[in-house]
């Protein structure tokens, strides 16, 4: 009688440590924003796209509008609407996934800003927003965020865009009211610590302490 050898299965220890490289994973880089540095130049601002009367401008060569403070940003050109565009890669993005955005802004001078409301849209739908308000800012970067979405599985695949828009308060068509944006950033983030990884260090711990 032939004797059918008994397929190997993989060393406990080994599944585990799998487990919690898994759970382990931090940010993805899927959906990158493009120019979010404000380092390339254009009118409108290279990466982004002015959809309303007004919007940002490239202040790359001219930083004398903010003084000495900075000279690679957008500015507020009075009122509009910007909006960024990212690269749309979801690759290893699933459902549960969150995406934070982060942003810098600041006054042209202190009292000399504009109200802006900034959204992340999914296939131009917000599903996240802020109101930072002109009395917020002076004239020095101040770093702010959206709150963190959660992503759903019908959102896979979907256009990913940040608007920021300046038309929504009654001084922001005035003179000289003009807000500085720069460093905006899209990361995609898994939750931690995850459950994958909780169980695989725990069955490598428990398995190194059987072995002793």
């Amino acid at each position: 009688m032939n004797h059918i050898p008994t397929p190997s299965r993989p060393k406990p220890i080994l599944v585990f440590a799998a487990l919690a490289l898994l759970g382990m994973t931090g940010a993805h880089a899927a959906l990158t924003i493009t120019n979010g540095t404000m380092d390339a130049a254009g009118d409108p601002l290279t990466g982004w796209t002015n959809v309303a009367a007004g919007g940002f401008e490239s202040k790359v060569a001219d930083g004398d509008l903010f003084g000495a403070m900075v000279k690679n940003l957008a500015a507020s050109n009075f009122t509009g609407t910007t909006v960024g565009s990212t690269d749309n890669d979801w690759t290893g993005v699933v459902a549960g996934h969150t995406i934070s955005v982060g942003f810098d802004l600041f006054a042209h001078s202190p009292g000399n800003a504009t109200d802006t409301l900034i959204e992340l849209l999914i296939d131009g739908v917000a599903v996240s927003n802020l109101t930072v308000l002109e009395s917020e800012l002076m004239n020095t970067r101040s770093p702010f965020a959206l709150p963190d979405y959660t992503i759903g599985a019908a959102d896979i695949g979907k256009v990913v865009e940040v608007s920021f828009n300046t038309s929504i308060g009654p001084a922001d068509a005035a003179d000289w009211h003009q807000t500085g944006i720069d460093n905006v950033s899209v990361t995609v983030n898994i939750p931690e610590p995850s459950t994958m990884a909780i169980v695989g260090l725990g069955g490598i711990a428990l398995l190194l302490r059987r072995r002793r």
